[in-house]
Formats: C-alpha cells, sequence, structure tokens
C-alpha cells in the first residue's frame, strides 16, 4: 500500500477500508471533484423491486405522486413505515409479499414457524400486517393495498406495467 497507493495504512487509516478509500481519493480522485453515489445505488429504506413496481403503475394509473423508498425514504406514519404515501390524496400505499406477510394464498402450514425466524408463522405475520393496516386506518387514512399474488396476475394480463417500469429511472433490471 505505500509503494502502490502512497498511503501508510498504520499512521494514516485506522480501517483498511479507510485505507483503500484514501488510495483512492489521493491518486484517482480528481483535485475538486466529489465522489457521488449513482442514483439509486443504495436506497435508504429496503423496497422490493416488484414493490417498486406496483407504486409505478398505483403513480401511472391514478395520475399522483407516491413518496416510497425509491425516491428517498419510506414514510413514517402513526409510528410506522409505509410502503407509499401521497400527500395530495392523503393515501397510503402498501404492497405485501406474499412470504413476508403471510398472503392467504400460502395454504400450507400456517402455523409452523417459519425458517428466517422460527419464533413467527405466517398466520403471526398477516395478523401484524391487518393490525397495522388498522391501525393506519384508524387515523383516518385510505390504505390502498397490493397483494404480490395480484400484482403478478396484472402483470401478466397487462404487459404496459413492465414498459412503465422499464422507462422509469429506477429500472436497474427487470425479472418476471
Amino acid at each position: 500500500m505505500v509503494d502502490e497507493g502512497s498511503i501508510c495504512p498504520f499512521t494514516e487509516s485506522s480501517t483498511l477500508p479507510s485505507a483503500c478509500n484514501k488510495i483512492f481519493r489521493r491518486n484517482f480522485l480528481k483535485e475538486g471533484m466529489i465522489g457521488i453515489i449513482p442514483k439509486h445505488y443504495r436506497w435508504r429504506d429496503n423496497q422490493s423491486q416488484i414493490g417498486i413496481q406496483s407504486l409505478l403503475w398505483e403513480e401511472n394509473c391514478r395520475s399522483i405522486n407516491i413518496h416510497h423508498a425509491a425516491k428517498g425514504r419510506e414514510n413514517v406514519i402513526a409510528g410506522a413505515k409505509v410502503d407509499g404515501f401521497c400527500n395530495e390524496t392523503n393515501q397510503i400505499f402498501e404492497f405485501h409479499g406474499c412470504i413476508w406477510h403471510g398472503c392467504k394464498c400460502l395454504k400450507y402450514q400456517r402455523d409452523a414457524p417459519l425458517h428466517d425466524n422460527p419464533s413467527e408463522t405466517l398466520n403471526i405475520r398477516h395478523e401484524a400486517i391487518v393490525a397495522k393496516l388498522n391501525r393506519l386506518r384508524g387515523f383516518g387514512f385510505e390504505v390502498v393495498e397490493m397483494w404480490e399474488c395480484d400484482f403478478r396476475r396484472h402483470i401478466k394480463e397487462n404487459r404496459e406495467i413492465i414498459i412503465i417500469y422499464k422507462k422509469s429511472s429506477y429500472s436497474t433490471k427487470f425479472t418476471s
């Protein structure tokens, strides 16, 4: 590192990543330039690709602007993160992954412990999302829901969804 990068990792940095960053800044980044993270390289909140597709579809169908993770971060409303929110219409948009939220389309062993979290079952996950939505509705919000299985059927029936997503700046890849 000293010979090739002109950096002494023992005196100029405390970790290997910080030494590598220093090598990049000192040897490759032009003076006066700022290293910029590419657009959509890392979203602040995790949201699935198909979840973003569904929110873009809702925006297109309703001619509204929905704020979501791909546009910065998810909103927190009444203490709960929501997938999308439209200020103009006061609507909350929630996309439910079937396994993650325990969709009723999954019939097998709904009370069996899940592999990724043995303290949860499909029924527990489903009850949790229903309670969250009821709480949000109790605060007077209209909640628009989309289950993954339903949206996948919409994609098969309406290929325009794919076109809208591909035209957006959020599409890095599309898998159906």
